[in-house]
């Protein structure tokens, strides 16, 4: 069970009283420390069950997508750097829009785990964004994953080679978009976009679209989503076309 002390506050009776699902997670990502919303929504059945555990144990659908949980979990530790993820999961009693945020878990000045914090998403936006994303990827996701999926929020990615306008152009072109469709999602003018597309061209060694997005998919492009368009309307990615 959760460390337990005598201290006025009682860190494991803390976490009980937190929204949405909370778990600690060691090196190896088992789980250390696990609220009540978390534990049920793997699939367990108490806290002593789950204690011990990695994402790849869990009895609930996601766990098709465990090795995107503990890879993500990993790059946090290694990196120091905290995450913030939207995760469309099904769960043990139903499917969740999460919007998840990792940090390490750190002491006496080292890390030795990690923290996990997800809240389901409730607003209108969020839901539109969700469906938006699971119907635009639907042609590159694995079948067996079925409409879940785990998105990278404004994360770094590899050597950044491209910059923020350059980043949000490839999630466009992910996404089938042409260029006079970006410049008009972008509020930029067309002539800026091609300019974005060249370079995007330049930098990654590519001589065409398809190159663009054949890099872009070996590089993780396809699971991340750029900062600024959480907070944006996005429901225009719902005119989905043949990506190829």
């Amino acid at each position: 069970m959760c460390e337990k002390n005598n201290n006025l506050l009682n860190f494991a009776d803390v976490i009980q009283q937190l929204p949405g699902l909370f778990a600690i997670m060691g090196l190896d990502s088992r789980i250390i420390c696990p609220n009540d919303q978390i534990i049920k929504a793997c699939g367990f059945q108490s806290e002593s069950q789950f204690i011990g555990t990695t994402a790849h144990q869990m009895h609930c659908p996601a766990v098709e997508s465990a090795g995107t949980f503990i890879s993500q979990n990993r790059q946090v530790m290694t990196s120091g750097v905290s995450m913030s993820v939207l995760d469309i999961h099904t769960y043990a009693h139903k499917a969740m829009q999460l919007l998840t945020k990792k940090r390490p878990y750190m002491k006496n000045g080292k890390i030795v785990g990690i923290i996990c914090h997800s809240m389901e998403i409730q607003s209108q936006t969020f839901s539109q964004l969700c469906a938006t994303l699971i119907i635009s990827d639907k042609y590159y996701q694995e079948k067996k994953k079925g409409n879940d999926r785990s998105y990278l929020i404004g994360t770094t990615l590899g050597e950044e080679l491209l910059s923020k306008r350059e980043k949000d152009c490839v999630f466009y072109l992910l996404r089938g978009k042409t260029a006079k469709e970006i410049s008009k999602y972008m509020n930029i003018s067309f002539r800026t976009v091609e300019t974005h597309i060249q370079n995007i061209k330049n930098k990654l060694g590519c001589e065409s679209r398809s190159d663009i997005i054949e890099y872009a998919l070996l590089q993780g492009y396809l699971n991340y989503i750029p900062q600024n368009f959480i907070n944006a309307d996005i429901s225009h990615v719902l005119d989905v076309v043949d990506p190829l």
